[in-house]
């Protein structure tokens, strides 16, 4: 019954794209400004003043009330063991682990489980499969070699606060990262879990490619730090090309993004 109404709801917007660019621009609006009046609640000072210096004191200081440093500091980059798990087999995959090559780095590829994780009636089951067969590949990645970093992409869809509390038992710092949590941080209503918010305390630290996300974890007490996105022009510059574009934005259409597409049109 759910896949007959789903179809036909692709068959009106097919039929109809205008009326549903209009519906997702009035959506956008509203979630935009959902999302401001929820960070009224927190303190920006730090990020209004770019007071760096304290922001960086504050967050080491988080850090190091969950995480003590190892007493042998390992020099050499490949000598540094990484555990990840992501979406390893989308587009991203080649920079991540073009980059994530000059670490002694486990992978573990979270999409297999993905198309499951998104299902109502599957999300159960799948999820806490996902979280055994990355705990056993943790432990079995540990056994060989102890681990000095798990980084896991990861939101409250993929795991849950005692899963990360249950990964302190092998010793290393767990670092969740998300490239989203501008938009995506407070959890939304539906029967799917979902945000960042529910896993905050749980995880050592938290990777963020908003300077307007770090407040919000700094205000539940977990260390945040900037991980600005970026792209390696000898990997994505094609040089036999034209240029024929000015600017270009790659990505779904929702949150602050219509907006911000709209000025890029302007400049």
């Amino acid at each position: 019954m759910a896949d007959f109404i789903k179809n036909i709801i692709i068959k009106i917007i097919n039929r109809y794209p205008l009326i549903y660019n209009l519906f997702l621009v009035k959506k956008s609006i509203k979630e935009e400004n959902s999302y401001l009046k929820k960070l009224i609640k927190y303190n920006y000072d730090i990020v209004i003043n770019k007071d760096v210096d304290r922001k960086d004191d504050i967050n080491s200081t988080l850090l190091h009330k969950r995480w003590k440093k190892p007493r042998v500091i390992k020099n050499r980059q490949d000598e540094v063991r990484i555990f990840m798990a992501g979406l390893f087999s989308d587009n991203a995959s080649p920079y991540i682990f073009e980059y994530a090559r000059k670490y002694d780095v486990i992978a573990f590829d979270i999409s297999p489980y993905y198309t499951f994780l998104k299902n109502n009636y599957e999300h159960i089951k799948t999820k806490r499969m996902l979280q055994d067969d990355m705990y056993d590949s943790i432990k079995r990645a540990n056994s060989i070699q102890q681990i000095d970093l798990i980084w896991l992409y990861v939101s409250n869809t993929e795991v849950d606060s005692e899963f990360l509390l249950k990964l302190r038992i092998f010793g290393a710092p767990v670092a969740v990262i998300c490239m989203d949590d501008k938009h995506a941080h407070f959890t939304k209503k539906g029967s799917i879990p979902n945000g960042q918010q529910p896993l905050i305390g749980s995880a050592d630290v938290f990777l963020t490619t908003s300077i307007y996300s770090i407040p919000i974890y700094n205000h539940h007490g977990s260390a945040a730090y900037y991980y600005p996105p970026g792209s390696d022009s000898n990997m994505f510059y094609n040089k036999t090309l034209k240029k024929d574009i000015d600017v270009s934005f790659n990505g779904q259409g929702y949150g602050y993004r219509f907006s911000f597409i709209k000025s890029l049109e302007k400049k």
